[in-house]
């Protein structure tokens, strides 16, 4: 999977566009004060270049060297810094419950160990802590044959409305939705979409 996402950040542009993704950025204007955020799967740091101009502590990691340059070139263009690490989730070091927040945008870990990855990084999320989550779900299977609208190709590596209520014990639920939304997030994200959208708050 690495060789993947270098050769698709290699490409000419950012893969995903440089704009944040709209649901993380209504969320996070609406939680105050700033505080530290992390970023799982940051990709080109979209996200966490959205994040630094708000005020917002940011740590991001990545298993993608060209990801991370891209990332860091992108915040140098809007005045920013932020902490970009290329790691894998397994492997990140995490202090307890160090974050304010933590934002999974499109986070697709593999299904056989995404729940003990979605613990570690809730491990280390305060308590009254966020959680801000928008993923592919499995309904997008179809979406992506009718429309070509983007997301992982295997269904093990989507979400159901369950799956969250499995993975993420513990959290209150505050919106919790399988909707539909028309992507327009760079090359790969684009047109009609099936998406799980979640927050909630670390009790």
């Amino acid at each position: 999977m690495e060789d993947f996402w270098n050769e698709r950040y290699a490409q000419a542009g950012y893969a995903y566009g440089t704009n944040p993704n709209h649901y993380f950025k209504e969320k996070l204007d609406a939680i105050a004060p700033e505080g530290n955020l992390l970023l799982p799967a940051v990709g080109e740091g979209r996200n966490a270049v959205y994040a630094s101009t708000r005020g917002w502590e940011v740590t991001a990691f990545d298993y993608s060297l060209v990801g991370q340059r891209k990332a860091l070139e992108l915040a140098r263009e809007h005045g920013v810094s932020f902490s970009y690490q290329v790691e894998s989730a397994h492997n990140i070091a995490l202090a307890p419950e160090q974050f304010d927040c933590l934002a999974l945008i499109y986070a697709h870990f593999e299904k056989e160990t995404r729940a003990m990855v979605h613990s570690r990084l809730l491990e280390a999320l305060k308590l009254g802590g966020n959680v801000i989550f928008e993923a592919y779900a499995r309904d997008q299977i179809h979406y992506q044959q009718k429309y070509s609208s983007g997301g992982p190709k295997q269904t093990k590596l989507l979400f159901s409305v369950e799956d969250i209520h499995q993975e993420f014990a513990g959290i209150q639920i505050d919106e919790l939705k399988k909707t539909e939304i028309i992507a327009q997030e760079g090359k790969y994200h684009r047109g009609p979409s099936c998406v799980i959208q979640f927050t909630g708050t670390k009790l």
